[in-house]
């Protein structure tokens, strides 16, 4: 006769964790005290930000200590219950459509109600012959996914094809960082770089559409044929970069304005496409990961296919910004634009020729969408006007 179970079945973290926990976290607090107190001054004119560092990480530490510590999962007849200091959490046992493990080995209990509703439960749990007897209960949503159709017929096809799924999800890696270091560090010829970037996310897309439920991006759902995440986040972060360098728009306020209406729809897309992106945390990442690729190539095409004449305007350099091996940068006063020019990228040979006080000139152009935009060059011997 099965012995009887004594409900609730507690799991908590081991203490060698919740140790390390402790003082991992207690040694970054106690170095922001230390700066704060010593007032080192990092940042200059903003003394008190230290002082702010370090309240911020102390208080840190201490809810992660509490935390850390009053956490426990607890298993009833008819619940499982995750609860601390702070917080308790609770899912009904009739709610529970199966489990997913997650990439960080932590095991989601689905729930029936939505995401909303379901509850992350430590793997500590893997150490209970109770809690292990129960969970051998629940569906393994992961291996459901293992009988998909669109894998193949028989086992042995259908795990040859998430083989390939994964290897397709490492070579994404490797094609999004080559394409993403292109366009960064030698990006010749310049507008097949951005082209070969900006197909990078849509490919993405494509790849996670034909593979809904098996492929995705990494997050908190484990993806049985891997994920695609690289390839959609890192090019077109470079795209925004590359727009930022290379393009000095003397109005932005327009340009982001475009790019954020026309982010709302492709955020859209990616929500329609891939289901974790509906977690609000991970839509909002995707959602500013939007805006600066949308934004970034609206720029870039502004400025790369902009065939407007050329229009100068004489300067003078009101302050400088270096060193001049570093991203060196120059405000202009030009009277003939109506403001001044700020922190507009120069080359370090430019740089080292133009002090604050020294005469230059600005090229201006309008621009493919009307946004007019900026470089430095020389001033001609004759008076120059716009």
């Amino acid at each position: 006769m099965a012995a009887k179970i004594s409900y609730p079945i507690e799991v908590r973290s081991p203490r060698s964790t919740l140790w390390i926990i402790t003082i991992v976290w207690g040694l970054f607090a106690l170095g922001a005290v230390t700066l704060a107190a010593l007032d080192l001054r990092l940042i200059e004119g903003h003394e008190a930000w230290t002082s702010v560092a370090a309240v911020a990480l102390t208080a840190l530490w201490i809810y992660l200590t509490v935390q850390s510590w009053s956490a426990v999962t607890r298993l009833y007849a008819d619940r499982v219950e995750r609860a601390n200091f702070f917080r308790t959490q609770s899912i009904r046992r009739a709610d529970i459509v199966g489990y997913r493990v997650q990439p960080n080995a932590t095991i989601r209990l689905v729930s029936r109600e939505g995401r909303r509703g379901d509850l992350v439960v430590t793997q500590e749990i893997g150490f209970s012959e109770a809690w292990m007897n129960w969970l051998g209960t629940l569906s393994d949503l992961d291996n459901q996914g293992r009988e998909d159709a669109r894998l193949g017929h028989t086992p042995k096809e259908r795990e040859r094809t998430l083989e390939q799924l994964n290897r397709a999800s490492s070579l994404s890696f490797v094609v999004g960082a080559g394409v993403a270091a292109w366009l960064w560090f030698w990006p010749t010829p310049y507008l097949l770089a951005v082209v070969a970037c900006a197909i990078a996310p849509w490919v993405a897309l494509v790849w996670i559409w034909r593979w809904r439920g098996l492929v995705g991006f990494e997050g908190p759902e484990k993806r049985l044929g891997g994920d695609m995440t690289y390839l959609f986040i890192g090019p077109p972060l470079v795209i925004s970069l590359r727009a930022m360098t290379d393009y000095h728009l003397l109005d932005v306020g327009p340009s982001l304005l475009v790019a954020t209406a026309l982010a709302l729809l492709f955020a859209g897309l990616i929500l329609f496409v891939e289901s974790a992106a509906r977690h609000w945390l991970i839509g909002t990442f995707f959602f500013a990961i939007a805006i600066a690729y949308v934004w970034g190539l609206l720029v870039i095409a502004n400025g790369a296919l902009d065939r407007s004449a050329p229009k100068l305007a004489r300067g003078v350099v009101t302050a400088a910004y270096g060193p001049a091996d570093d991203d060196p940068t120059l405000t202009i006063s030009a009277p003939l634009l109506g403001r001044p020019v700020e922190s507009i990228d120069v080359s370090a040979a430019r740089f080292a020729v133009s002090p604050v006080g020294a005469a230059v000139c600005l090229e201006t152009r309008a621009g493919l969408f009307g946004w007019r935009h900026a470089y430095v060059t020389d001033c001609p011997a004759k008076p120059v006007t716009e």
